[in-house]
């Protein structure tokens, strides 16, 4: 990730549902790691997954400063250890990025989350902060935080979610066995038109 595309994703200096901002702390401290796991548990659970940048103070009002990470705090982030962590609580899995950024001699970390590729993401382990085994976590519409699925809502958008990329997969399987052609599957419903046009339907 270069400085463009780091800009572009911070342009609106507001978290939101695709997108966290975390001060700089170190990588190997309990509370931290579980904060940050919840998040990428969330994020997994949305539809097209999310971000986590490390290194944004939150100001009095709500306003958020890119400070940069600690220099310290910088050196204790690794892929390896970021996978093996997110590893030991997603059931089925997570799987995100881990990315070092300079801007302006200041340094970040972003994690780019990816969502879940067939079955919604399940906390398997408690932890500090509140972790809870068998949880699902989410990014509600309308704030920018990261909670247990609160309602038959944010379960629906899930439950929906899955049902896309089962589709998805099968019509790929059934492209790549003959049983349905490109043109076929051209002219089939498009899953996210249907998805969209049922959010429109619940307002």
């Amino acid at each position: 990730m270069n400085k463009d595309q780091f800009l572009e994703i911070v342009a609106t200096r507001r978290e939101g549902r695709n997108l966290e901002f975390k001060r700089s702390m170190p990588w190997d401290t309990a509370e931290w790691m579980a904060k940050l796991m919840k998040s990428v548990l969330a994020f997994s659970n949305v539809r097209d997954g999310g971000r986590i940048i490390i290194g944004v103070e939150e100001l009095d009002g709500g306003e958020f400063q890119f400070a940069g990470m600690n220099e310290e705090h910088f050196a204790t982030y690794n892929q390896d250890d970021v996978d093996s962590e997110v590893a030991r609580h997603a059931d089925p899995y997570a799987r995100l990025s881990l990315k070092k950024v300079m801007v302006d001699e200041k340094k970040f970390i972003v994690l780019e989350i990816e969502g879940f590729d067939e079955m919604p993401v399940i906390c398997k382990r408690n932890g500090a902060g509140n972790l809870r085994a068998g949880a699902i976590y989410t990014r509600p519409y309308g704030k920018a935080e990261t909670v247990e699925v609160p309602s038959q809502t944010e379960l629906r958008e899930i439950l929906e979610l899955a049902t896309d990329m089962a589709a998805r997969k099968l019509i790929a399987r059934m492209q790549r066995t003959g049983v349905l052609n490109v043109t076929q599957a051209r002219s089939a419903p498009n899953v996210d038109d249907q998805y969209n046009q049922q959010l429109l339907d619940l307002e």
